[in-house]
């Protein structure tokens, strides 16, 4: 379950990355998976397909920028210069999109690994606590409490 605090974090880096995308899109195949993977870092999302739709999600929105810029610039030209560049930059877009989701995928898997060595470092830490059971409700009380969390007897 997402909290606010995360969902802001997540669309800040969508946000963010479309912007990027909007720049990055110019050089061919490295840009959009630079996209995705400052997008994978920047939302601090757990798992491979959240990844890919934040990376996804980003490179949409940024070739929605594009259109709106380049819409903005070809008024002037004649039909068959519009439909030419604006197949070119529908086709150019949608591999940058997909570079970009493939980009999120490496992002959160690279910066993933870090998160999920601290759990796997708390659980091992939680698993080396010892515990002391209760007498009178067998209740297992950490080793140094003085009484027992559940009926307050002393250990």
């Amino acid at each position: 379950m997402f909290k606010i605090k995360d969902t802001i974090k997540i669309l800040f880096s969508i946000i963010f990355s479309s912007l990027l995308y909007v720049i990055l899109n110019l050089i061919p195949i490295i840009g959009p998976v630079i996209v995705g993977i400052i997008s994978g870092k920047i939302s601090n999302v757990r798992g491979v397909k959240k990844g890919f739709i934040i990376g996804i999600s980003s490179g949409i929105i940024g070739f929605l920028l594009i259109l709106f810029i380049f819409h903005k610039g070809v008024y002037s030209w004649n039909i068959f210069g519009k439909i030419l560049i604006g197949s070119f930059l529908i086709l150019w877009n949608f591999f940058g999109i997909i570079l970009s989701g493939i980009g999120g995928v490496i992002g959160v898997s690279l910066f993933g690994i870090e998160r999920n060595e601290k759990q796997e470092n708390y659980e091992e830490e939680k698993d080396k606590r010892t515990f002391i059971l209760c007498k009178k409700c067998k209740i297992a009380n950490l080793k140094g409490s003085k009484f027992c969390r559940n009926c307050g007897e002393k250990l």
